[in-house]
């Protein structure tokens, strides 16, 4: 069991980032999409794997276990006043998964043979950068692919992410979207800026810059946005301890950027689209900063300039020409929705919907909204669903979380979690976004080898 449980974390880097493709579909209701991706199945044989130490675990039960494991516990028994139960029960099992894989992860470093084996640990941190240098190449060549006309069938690009929406591709990896992509690269990204820092090497001087240069690509808000947060106090608490290196991560972020910017550029002039180089920068500008830096070429520019060779009738239009206002007002009018049902009843302001009941409870309130939707902020999708009540129970394996991450002075893992933290303002729900809950935990117990090995 135990060389079992072994196999599966070095696989754990690699499988997390396969968060929906392959996806294995077996059909769907009114409600929810019934499908099966590789960080399930990931998840199913590490439960197994790991039974030996959950029956330890759960037969060593103290005042800290106990009160850690109230907010799943919780979570279980609102499946009983859930309106959709089939997505409850579902979700509380995928979340009991998830509960039980930090659990065999905290308890296999606790183990005196694995502290002793320095080497294991420094095995996963090099198959987490080699595997998410990996997945970066293949987004930029998704992105390549995709401006020289291949169908995203075969690049596996989401429909929204192809050159038709801005003249050029924003990559989504494996994942479902290029938001949850972005998200997937916090934490590397975080973590090699912090590797760059204490080892000095020009290694990952080039991987930081691969990894942020690809979040960027992605053109996700949320993530960069997220990352640039964390960075920030990444960069001040490494000052504070006299880290002045941590200042590279300045230099790092705006190379990135303008790596990123520059092949946004390349790419419209690529595609099939009717862009130019100077557009699709442009464009990406204009929708990273929401609509406040319009750098774009006005009509009247346009008109001004010398009489242009007769455009190529093969050329197609992009759907947007900057930023996409509506997708700021849909997830504000989400928010909304969730807050007014949530306030509907003191019932449900207290103990919230129950589990998975979000979308069938607002769709019962608010006409125009689908059981099938979701509210794209986790903070008031966890309010609506457990109350205020859930919401309190979920408060104290959280500050003990951060209380260790302080404890052991690992700054750059808080930077992570800030970051994921932030991000989950920006969307919600659990298959998709397995990472924010595992990667921190894994990176926790990984920490002696990534602050203390020469590798």
């Amino acid at each position: 069991m135990k060389k079992a449980k072994i196999y599966l974390l070095y696989l754990l880097p690699i499988v997390l980032f396969f968060s929906y493709y392959p996806v294995i579909s077996l059909g769907q209701n009114e409600t929810m999409n019934f499908e099966l991706s590789l960080p399930l199945f990931w998840l199913v044989l590490f439960f197994f794997a790991s039974i030996p130490d959950l029956f330890q675990f759960f037969t060593h039960l103290n005042k800290t276990r106990i009160l850690s494991l109230l907010f799943p516990l919780y979570l279980t028994i609102s499946i009983i006043w859930s309106p959709n139960k089939p997505r409850a029960i579902l979700t509380a099992g995928v979340f009991w998964l998830v509960v039980f894989a930090i659990i065999s992860i905290i308890q296999t470093f606790k183990d005196k043979n694995v502290v002793k084996n320095t080497t294991l640990k420094t095995r996963i941190v090099k198959i987490f950068l080699i595997s998410t240098s990996v997945i970066c190449v293949f987004c930029w060549l998704q992105c390549l692919l995709d401006s020289l006309g291949v169908n995203h069938e075969t690049t596996l690009l989401c429909p929204g992410c192809t050159y038709q929406i801005f003249g050029f591709p924003h990559p989504n990896g494996f994942a479902i979207e290029p938001q949850f992509m972005g998200n997937l690269l916090l934490a590397p990204s975080v973590l090699v800026l912090y590797l760059l820092i204490i080892r000095k090497r020009k290694l990952y001087a080039f991987l930081s810059l691969l990894f942020t240069s690809t979040l960027f690509l992605t053109l996700s808000r949320g993530a960069i946005y997220s990352f640039i947060i964390g960075i920030a106090f990444f960069i001040v608490y490494y000052l504070i301890h006299k880290q002045k290196r941590a200042l590279i991560a300045i230099p790092i972020i705006i190379v990135s950027a303008l790596i990123s910017f520059l092949a946004q550029g390349i790419f419209s002039e690529l595609s099939p689209a009717n862009e130019t180089f100077y557009s699709g920068i442009a464009k990406s500008v204009h929708q990273l900063s929401l609509g406040a830096i319009d750098i774009r070429q006005k009509p009247a520019e346009e008109s001004s300039k010398e009489p242009e060779q007769p455009e190529d009738s093969r050329k197609e239009e992009a759907q947007f020409n900057g930023y996409i206002e509506s997708s700021t007002t849909m997830r504000l009018s989400l928010n909304e929705y969730a807050l007014n049902t949530w306030s509907k009843t003191p019932t449900i302001a207290i103990f919230g919907t129950g589990i998975g009941g979000a979308g069938m409870t607002v769709a019962q309130t608010f006409e125009n909204f689908s059981p099938k939707e979701i509210i794209h902020n986790e903070y008031l999708s966890l309010l609506l669903e457990f109350g205020i009540l859930g919401c309190i129970l979920l408060i104290f394996p959280i500050f003990l979380f951060i209380k260790t991450i302080f404890k052991n002075r690992l700054g750059w893992l808080f930077a992570i979690t800030l970051a994921f933290a932030l991000s989950i303002l920006f969307f919600s729900g659990l298959p998709n976004a397995l990472h924010i809950f595992i990667f921190p935990a894994l990176l926790l117990f990984l920490s002696p080898a990534i602050t203390t090995s020469k590798s």
